[in-house]
């Protein structure tokens, strides 16, 4: 083990896979398995939040301006002081303007101050005119982005060959936007959205193995992009349609009940590829 004396008179200690803080009498470990130190003011004279940025940690609301692979390391709790924005975008607390970026919430949830209103996105990736590409976000929850005016939402992505995977969006007014072409979702839940589970606009959207569940309007929609493909999805309980899918788009092995304004509808159904459906569109 190695120590040194930092800027601000504190200590750091720093052993192989484990990092020690040492300030004002106290020590804290983390458990991340890194050989640099992490430390408010180290001799680096970066800043705890500035150091976590260098390595690709997110511990609070951010801007992602770089490529790369970034893990979020505990619950994130929006403040509408927190909130990101650049250019005029639409504010969020996790807003990716680069391509090329992986974000794992490691389990963790994004969510605002509880019991209040903020009108922002969970994530938001958006590169002013242009789309992002190759955006990854996955494994965590973001929930309760709901606003008083206009529209919050858990997620929204603008860009093309974007990705959400193993997310838990809840409680949001609308809960997964994707806005271009070629994006995914994967074993994400999307329910009790005070809107839609999904939507998109756009086209070549693919929603698989994914539930969307008592939202207040539709479950999975997009009727407002073709060439979709729709595969193993489960809608129920959603104020309006289950699933509802532009054609021609591919849509089977899904199963639908008990939503308010039908449970499969694809528009105009004969140009759609079709099979296996519960029920059948």
């Amino acid at each position: 083990m190695s120590c040194w004396s930092t800027r601000d008179g504190t200590y750091a200690c720093a052993a192989r896979y484990k990092i020690l803080w040492i300030g004002d009498k106290n020590m804290v470990s983390t458990t991340k398995s890194l050989l640099v130190s992490v430390c408010s003011a180290c001799v680096l004279g970066l800043g705890v939040s500035s150091a976590h940025a260098a390595l690709g940690l997110v511990s609070g609301c951010t801007v992602i301006s770089t490529p790369g692979s970034y893990s979020v390391v505990n619950n994130i709790t929006a403040r509408p002081t927190d909130l990101k924005s650049v250019g005029g975008s639409f504010p969020a607390c996790i807003l990716i303007t680069a391509d090329s970026v992986t974000l794992d919430l490691g389990g963790f949830t994004i969510s605002p101050p509880q019991g209040t209103f903020v009108t922002a996105y969970g994530v938001y990736a958006h590169n002013g005119n242009d789309e992002t590409h190759g955006v990854l976000t996955k494994n965590g929850s973001i929930t309760d982005f709901r606003s008083i005016l206009g529209i919050s939402r858990g997620v929204s992505i603008e860009g093309s060959a974007d990705a959400v995977e193993n997310l838990n969006v809840l409680r949001n007014d609308d809960g997964v936007l994707f806005d271009g072409g070629l994006n995914s979702a994967t074993h994400v839940r999307a329910s009790s959205s005070g809107g839609r589970g999904f939507l998109c606009f756009g086209g070549g959207v693919s929603v698989r193995d994914s539930v969307a569940f008592n939202n207040g309007g539709n479950g999975i929609d997009l009727l407002a992009c073709s060439g979709n493909s729709v595969v193993g999805n489960t809608a129920g309980q959603n104020g309006g349609t289950g699933i509802t899918v532009a054609c021609p788009s591919l849509v089977i092995e899904n199963t639908a009940s008990q939503n308010g304004a039908g449970d499969i509808v694809t528009d105009p159904s004969a140009s759609c590829t079709q099979a296996n459906n519960n029920p059948a569109p």
